[in-house]
């Protein structure tokens, strides 16, 4: 277009430099907003397959036994710990809490799907000989093993 003294650049089809930047914001937040959508819609798929798993598992907790939720992980810790060391050789004390209560999640579903040891789901064989750490102090290498029994 042609330059006409006196006429603004939008009255002559040209567009200004705030029109085009909101048009900009506009796909910007369409964009955002499409992007929250398809997380949304992951996160339903995967809660419905979360439930369906739960629903069509073929074990439950032996009977008697209450299940585990992730609110339960310092109840359960006893169990988990002994659950860490025997199934992945792993310590807590050396791993961070995130991962921590990631594994406890998995050792929850675990849990109520009763995959688990026995021995596990019995509170207080779960905490004897649960050793918590890899350290082994100097003086209890020179007990015999009913000294330990009693330490």
């Amino acid at each position: 277009p042609r330059y006409s003294p006196g006429v603004s650049a939008g009255a002559m089809g040209g567009s200004s430099s705030s029109e085009s930047s909101s048009g900009d914001e506009r796909r910007k937040k369409k964009k955002e907003h499409k992007k929250k959508e398809k997380k949304e819609r992951k996160r339903e798929k995967k809660e419905k397959k979360k439930r369906e798993r739960k629903g069509g598992g073929a074990g439950a907790p032996p009977a008697g036994v209450e299940p585990c939720s992730e609110d339960d992980y310092f109840r359960r810790t006893a169990e988990f710990q002994r659950w860490l060391q025997e199934s992945r050789g792993q310590f807590l004390q050396e791993m961070p809490s995130e991962e921590s209560r990631r594994l406890f999640s998995k050792f929850a579903s675990k849990w109520n799907g009763g995959e688990l040891a026995s021995h596990l789901y019995n509170a207080t064989s779960a905490a004897s000989g649960n050793q918590r750490t890899r350290h082994t102090w100097a003086f209890a290498n020179s007990l015999s093993a009913a000294e330990q029994l009693q330490l």
